[in-house]
């Protein structure tokens, strides 16, 4: 027989036997096959709506935190507090709290978080004895604020119990249920998951507890709507329906109907039990294959405080299902094998008469290839596939030399790369002796790159904060204690002695072997460099201090001299003015006022000088109490002009009371002294709003969250002398138009200054001017 025929027969028998070993195969497989791919398709869906369930979660914990957190709410509290229980250390607070640009920023901010996000409901602020104090919530696709009159008492509420005991920084996350209002389940009923989070005072003390009501019943329905087989049932921790194919099941807590999965599927639940017990806080799958249900469950947790919060979603299909899906496969794999083995058979016959004939070419062209030839001399051509073959072969070959060309081309590139940067480049082992080292790290190190081929890299370089003699490990191991980017100095070696050099590097892997690479520069003349910066530093420091401490001095001590020309003049004045002539009496009144004008210079110098001297003496001020202090005492002025002062709600700051007393009266006092000619002063001290202001600032503004003004109906000040207005001694009027110095709005922007903050002038809405203060939020900690 031919060796083709023999080969066909060869084919056609392990075909045969192969189809039939396979068909006994699949026939017991097939069933569990559908079930994996079913299982697995399932767990893939349930894996994204798991993600978007957490990612909501994490969403909002984070807003639930950031709310509780506010600023004006702190401050909406502060002004609500009407009670201090010292006996019980706790807050009371009023229930019927007043209307103020507080709440309406609450009640802002409630609204558009609820606008925001399309799946909060609720949005709540309850005090420390659980009554609501503000509510805002969607009802009807519309969000509003809920009047006073239908605020509740939720002092009951098991998520307002435990957001009482945690501290600042943690929000509880509540069992998902049915919403209730006035004791009752709300309606329609909603799906309800809340996060409530403490609000703490500046003083750690409680003021209350902000709630967030979140919908989640679109989680629970995309879930749902996801099985394409069987019936999907998700579970509270208690094994109660939060969704049941027949709604009278859910919620059976709620509804006092007490029904669990474990009475519907006592024996499901079981085995479910001790799949989720290995894994008590974090993701669970479990998978049961048993004799009449196909179970994919997952245990999804969501809080782990002293009671874990979590939900289970189960998914159970009917073994029956996959049983007629297996025959059906069966039919279909019977018809396929049948047709394949016509095919193999046919196909079998035809490519064995052909191979077998010019088989020997094949082998002959390998052993030629494998000797390394590559001018390969084609057979004649006999229009068969061998012929395809050979010129493959030529192809292969054709293509091995070209790529051969190209890596060698690429080594040189490289090689030249490597000798050509600016920078010392060393290879190193993984023991550390050198394999290749380019030309300026050789010339750095005063050496050849081949003398250094092959010695230990300890030999040319050191590090004085590590043992390892190879530097290069030291370097990651130094790397893996610190978090941070950082620079690794180590000592270089060189016959003309050593010299710092900053090294860093890398590792590889090439053939299961560990390579190093490291990059060192000479860092010489930058540290020396730096060492005379530190110095020229030093320096500049000491004639600082001595340039305040002379300005102090030398306007202490000029006070005395200016003091006897005043006192000689007044007494000239007074004793002898009768003998002077009508111009001798001239110059003595100029004499007395101009020693006057000094006598005030001096004084404003000295206390410029003084700013900042006192800053270890900082406390929290009360900046609206000292603003209507200063009001008390400037209240014959104010009579005098007919002015009208009001004082806003202002924050506390921290800072040195005098030198804030000295801002403010500075401010106040320019906003009533530079008025238009016949206009009744008009002076308002309240909360700067950034919004107020371009793009620009308002970004600058936000590294500065306490900002208050100063505003008047004044003269206004033109934008181009809005910087020199803080410049000492600069005046725009004459002292016969506005008396003063020139030295109070220096005095201002070196007190705010010497406060981290900032000052700045813009124009009142309304005409005239304002002054800015932008203080950074700051404490005793800072």
């Amino acid at each position: 027989m031919r060796i083709s025929s023999r080969m066909t027969l060869h084919t056609l028998a392990a075909v045969i036997f192969t189809v039939a070993l396979l068909s006994a195969y699949f026939a017991q497989e097939m069933k569990q096959a559908l079930v994996d791919g079913e299982v697995r398709n399932q767990q893939a869906q349930l894996d994204l709506r798991v993600q978007h369930f957490n990612s909501g979660i994490e969403q909002l914990r984070s807003d639930a935190l950031l709310i509780s957190e506010s600023p004006f709410i702190v401050e909406w509290f502060k002004q609500s507090i009407n009670v201090i229980d010292d006996a019980n250390d706790q807050i009371s607070t009023n229930t019927s709290l007043p209307s103020n640009a507080y709440s309406s920023l609450i009640e802002q901010s409630f609204n558009n978080l609820l606008t925001r996000q399309p799946d909060y409901f609720q949005a709540r602020i309850l005090s420390i004895s659980g009554d609501e104090l503000i509510r805002v919530e969607r009802q009807n696709g519309v969000v509003k604020v809920v009047a006073a009159k239908q605020l509740q008492d939720k002092s009951d509420t098991e998520y307002f119990e435990a957001a009482k005991t945690l501290s600042a920084g943690e929000v509880y996350l509540s069992d998902i249920n049915l919403n209730e209002e006035y004791g009752a389940i709300a309606q329609p009923e909603v799906t309800t998951l809340r996060a409530a989070a403490p609000i703490f005072g500046d003083n750690g003390k409680l003021l209350g507890v902000f709630v967030i009501n979140k919908n989640v019943g679109s989680f629970v329905r995309a879930t749902v709507t996801n099985s394409s087989v069987g019936d999907v049932f998700v579970l509270n921790a208690r094994g109660h329906f939060i969704y049941h194919p027949q709604n009278e099941y859910t919620f059976s807590e709620q509804r006092g109907t007490d029904y669990t999965f474990a009475k519907q599927w006592p024996e499901i639940a079981k085995s479910l039990l001790v799949a989720f017990e290995k894994d008590a806080f974090n993701l669970a799958t479990s998978s049961l294959n048993l004799d009449n249900y196909v179970v994919n469950a997952r245990k999804v947790s969501y809080h782990k405080g002293t009671t874990p919060k979590y939900i289970s979603i189960i998914q159970m299909a009917p073994s029956s299902h996959f049983s007629e899906q297996t025959i059906q496969a069966l039919q279909r794999q019977i018809f396929a094998v049948a047709l394949l083995l016509a095919v193999c058979i046919a196909l079998a016959w035809f490519f064995n008469r052909i191979m077998v004939k010019r088989i020997y070419i094949l082998g002959e062209l390998s052993n030629y290839v494998a000797a390394g030839g590559r001018d390969l001399k084609l057979p004649e051509e006999r229009g068969d596939e061998v012929d395809h073959v050979v010129k493959a072969f030529q192809s292969m070959v054709d293509q091995i030399d070209g790529r051969e060309k190209l890596l060698h081309l690429e080594k040189v590139k490289i090689q030249a790369i490597f000798d050509a940067v600016n920078s010392g480049l060393i290879t190193t082992n993984e023991e550390g002796y050198i394999e290749e080292v380019n030309q300026f790290g050789a010339h750095l190190l005063t050496s050849e790159p081949k003398t250094m081929e092959g010695k230990f890299i300890g030999d040319y370089l050191k590090s004085e904060s590590s043992i390892n003699p190879n530097v290069f490990q030291a370097y990651f191991a130094l790397q893996q204690e610190v978090t941070q980017p950082f620079h690794f100095e180590v000592i270089g070696l060189r016959h003309t002695g050593p010299f710092p050099v900053q090294l860093s590097v890398a590792r590889f892997t090439l053939d299961r072997k560990t390579f190093y690479v490291g990059a060192i520069e000479d860092i010489s003349e930058r540290k020396s460099i730096q060492l005379s910066l530190d110095k020229y530093a030093k320096k500049l420091e000491a004639s600082n201090n001595e340039l305040q401490s002379f300005a102090y001095v030398a306007s202490h001590d000029l006070q005395e001299p200016v003091r006897k020309i005043q006192s000689f003049g007044e007494l000239l004045e007074r004793e002898e003015k009768a003998n002077l002539s009508e111009n001798g009496q001239l110059y003595l009144s100029r004499m007395v006022a101009a020693a006057e004008r000094m006598r005030s210079l001096i004084s404003s110098l000295l206390e410029l000088s003084r700013v900042g001297k006192d800053q270890n003496q900082c406390e929290w001020v009360d900046v609206e109490l000292q603003c209507r202090e200063i009001i008390d005492d400037l209240e014959k002025l104010i009579t005098e002009k007919k002015a009208e002062v009001s004082i806003g709600p202002l924050p506390h700051v921290w800072g040195e009371p005098v030198q804030m007393r000295r801002l403010m009266q500075n401010l106040i006092g320019n906003a009533l002294k530079y008025v238009k000619v016949n206009v009744h002063p008009v002076v308002e001290v309240g909360v700067y709003c950034p919004m107020d202001v371009g793009n620009e600032l308002a970004l600058e503004l936000e590294q500065y969250p306490v900002a208050f003004f100063v505003q008047d109906n004044g003269i206004g000040i033109a934008p181009e002398f809005r910087e020199k207005i803080f410049v000492a001694f600069e005046r725009l009027h004459g002292r016969s138009q506005y008396q003063g110095n020139g030295i109070g709005l220096a005095i201002c922007k070196k007190i705010v200054e010497g406060m981290g903050g900032i000052i700045f002038v813009d124009d009142n809405p309304a005409g005239g001017s304002r002054f800015v203060v932008a203080l950074p939020k700051a404490g005793p900690e800072s």
